[in-house]
């Protein structure tokens, strides 16, 4: 039987205990040690910290995400979705629970929905809920399930909840926002690239969870579109070897973040080789063993300048924090194209206007939302 069936194996008891040679301690053990989000990427942190820094993106965060976004995401695969614990999916609770302990955080609710396309996603902040698609459990074996699970526990450990949330809802909202695109296209491009980053660093923490570098290479080639074996498939060695030709790539594409995203959401390619690439580095270059020896980074700190000039690579910043930019300035040169020299100041205009629009909007479709839910739930008499 193939071993994507390893659920129904869950009978047989795995008796190995994982050691780090590290003060002789278990698995268990060292991992409380580590500091909250200590092996998140330096530009992982960075990014959040400038996001934090935009007051429209605060807003959003607080307004949208925590009190609306989490709450009807649960409603929704409360309503259509199985809720794994005891008696439903146990070896993939369990598995979950471990890890949770291992990192000593509490463990947040655990779906599975029928999607044949293999994911994992991690949703809200306050109580948040990790959810696995049927594809996925067909995929993998049950040690790449344990790298599956423990990334979602590591965007826990390194407070990436309500960048993911506003990450989702930007993307879904988009489609939807018509002229007013423009107005969030530098978040949402400043949210990719962080993405990618958060991806990166839930990767160590799936290395340090399992141990076996391997197996998270394994996952990673399973995801890139390797699992077809049947067809020659590829193994993690001919991964690595692809990411040596992406630094040559890399140096021949402009350095564009409108590009980047428009390549990782309208394109759909995820960025599973440079993460296999990302994840070798540190396993392989003494970064995980360093990290494991107890030397930890030190926090990232960003001032109020770093934190404008690296925005400014998205939205052309000047004074940006109160208000979302379009980031006409470095893009085009006004004096020459348009024959006048305030355009981005009449953009940064429209844009503070349409984020007013969008927060008005925004409120009332969540009132509404709400109030609808509310009916519901009194017509069914489950309120």
């Amino acid at each position: 039987m193939r071993a994507k069936f390893w659920l129904l194996n869950d009978l047989v008891p795995d008796l190995r205990e994982v050691y780090f040679s590290v003060k002789g301690k278990k698995m268990d053990d060292k991992l409380k040690d580590i500091p909250q989000g200590a092996f998140a990427l330096a530009e992982d942190r960075k990014i959040r910290k400038v996001m934090q820094k935009l007051k429209v993106f605060d807003w959003a965060a607080k307004e949208i995400s925590r009190l609306r976004y989490e709450k009807y995401s649960r409603l929704a695969y409360t309503a259509g979705a199985i809720k794994c614990g005891a008696g439903v999916y146990d070896a993939l609770f369990n598995l979950l629970s471990e890890i949770c302990a291992a990192f000593d955080l509490q463990c947040p609710e655990l779906y599975v929905c029928a999607d044949e396309k293999p994911y994992a996603k991690l949703i809200g902040e306050e109580n948040p809920l990790v959810v696995v698609s049927s594809g996925m459990l067909k995929l993998v074996t049950k040690e790449e399930m344990k790298c599956v699970l423990a990334q979602q526990v590591s965007h826990i450990h390194c407070g990436h909840e309500k960048f993911l949330m506003a990450r989702e809802l930007l993307n879904s909202a988009a489609d939807n926002l018509g002229i007013l695109k423009g107005v969030v296209a530098p978040v949402r491009m400043l949210l990719e690239e962080w993405y990618v980053l958060a991806q990166m660093s839930v990767d160590r923490g799936a290395l340090l969870v399992s141990g076996d570098e391997k197996v998270l290479l394994a996952l990673l080639a399973k995801l890139a579109g390797g699992a077809v074996l049947e067809w020659g498939g590829v193994g993690s060695d001919a991964l690595l070897e692809q990411y040596k030709n992406y630094s040559a790539v890399k140096d021949e594409t402009p350095a564009c973040p409108v590009f980047k995203t428009w390549s990782s959401l309208y394109l759909g390619v995820p960025p599973y080789v440079l993460r296999a690439g990302r994840i070798n580095e540190w396993a392989q270059g003494g970064g995980y063993a360093d990290f494991m020896s107890g030397n930890f980074p030190d926090d990232v700190k960003v001032s109020e300048q770093e934190a404008e000039a690296f925005w400014g690579k998205f939205a052309g910043a000047g004074n940006v924090w109160e208000a979302v930019d379009t980031g006409a300035g470095p893009v085009i040169d006004e004096q020459v194209f348009f024959g006048i020299g305030n355009l981005n100041d009449e953009m940064k205009k429209m844009a503070t206007g349409a984020e007013k629009i969008i927060r008005v909007g925004a409120e009332a479709a969540g009132k509404a939302a709400e109030s609808f839910a509310d009916a519901i739930f009194k017509a069914t008499g489950m309120k």
